[in-house]
């Protein structure tokens, strides 16, 4: 599978996770017949997905406002995700940038504004596959992403709950001025 169109799948994955977890009806299909490496990369995703978000709940809870009070254009979340890259891509970025779509995604269903969801999937996939498919590529592919999060592996989401919520946040501040 290729990188952009995994993350695609994945931010699909993680979006519908969501929705049918708080019983709501999911919002658009994704591919069902995964082969073994691709089912392995959807739920490595979902489970970080899950980690990042149940970690530090009031953390979460932080980037879940900004996500609500965030007016969202394809230049704000370019800026939103080059804050998150910024200093250097790892994988841990990856989950971020996965969990912040999921998150605004989620938020657009509950505001009825389906619309914006395949915005936000259009952009996403179009800045990942700009700015983060050869670093992917240079570092295993999704290969590489399963392996690097086995389950011994234990994450430090603090760094990366400060970075959306600082960075991001001090960068779309300063330029809506």
């Amino acid at each position: 599978m290729e990188d952009c169109t995994t993350f695609r799948d994945l931010l699909l994955a993680c979006i519908n996770n969501v929705l049918v977890a708080t019983n709501q009806m999911s919002w658009m299909e994704y591919p069902t017949r995964l082969s073994a490496e691709d089912s392995r990369v959807v739920k490595t995703a979902l489970r970080l997905c899950k980690e990042f978000q149940d970690h530090d709940p009031q953390r979460f809870q932080q980037i879940l406002s900004i996500c609500r009070d965030l007016h969202i254009t394809k230049e704000n979340i370019y800026v939103a995700y080059s804050s998150i890259c910024e200093g250097g891509m790892h994988w841990s970025k990856v989950v971020a940038l996965l969990v912040f779509a999921r998150t605004m995604s989620v938020e657009c269903y509950r505001r009825s504004d389906v619309k914006m969801i395949s915005c936000i999937l259009e952009w996403t996939c179009e800045f990942v596959c700009r700015f983060v498919q050869e670093w992917m590529i240079k570092n295993g592919g999704w290969s590489g992403f399963v392996e690097h999060f086995t389950p011994r592996d234990t994450m430090c989401w603090k760094s990366l709950y400060d970075t959306v919520k600082h960075v991001v946040v001090g960068k779309l501040a300063l330029k809506s001025f």
